[in-house]
């Protein structure tokens, strides 16, 4: 039989990320759905709660939470408001890059430590098809 219960650990995050999504997020994703803005103050709250850097190591600050974590983590964010959770995926998913080479990249060092202390939010660049650019490739 396979055990699927959360660790208290994941679970800590599941908790912080259910309570920041149902008390900021919530309440403003109608009015980002309907304007289209960017919404930084949700980006604020995420780094105020500390899942900024959830993927990212501790060493530079971060929580370095487990895959399984994040994904839940994005889940509730998305049920309150879908715009911030993709934001919230894509900076993880880039943080989560850049940490692969900090060891040996003191600028990655540098921008991580910026985004857990700074709430400095990463993203990829990709072209369009026919430009050159390949999303496998960043």
């Amino acid at each position: 039989m396979v055990d699927l219960s959360l660790s208290s650990d994941q679970q800590d995050i599941v908790d912080q990320a259910r309570a920041v999504a149902r008390r900021c997020l919530a309440p403003r994703a109608g009015g980002h759905d309907r304007t289209g803005a960017f919404p930084a103050q949700n980006i604020a709250d995420l780094h105020d709660a500390e899942l900024l850097g959830l993927l990212v190591p501790t060493q530079y600050g971060g929580t370095g939470a487990d895959l399984i974590s994040w994904g839940l983590a994005v889940a509730e964010l998305a049920e309150a408001c879908g715009s911030t959770a993709l934001i919230f995926a894509m900076h993880s998913g880039a943080a989560r890059l850049l940490a692969a080479d900090a060891a040996t990249n003191p600028v990655a060092e540098r921008v991580l430590k910026e985004v857990t202390s700074e709430g400095k939010l990463l993203s990829w660049g990709f072209s369009e098809p026919g430009t050159g650019g390949n999303i496998l490739n960043p």
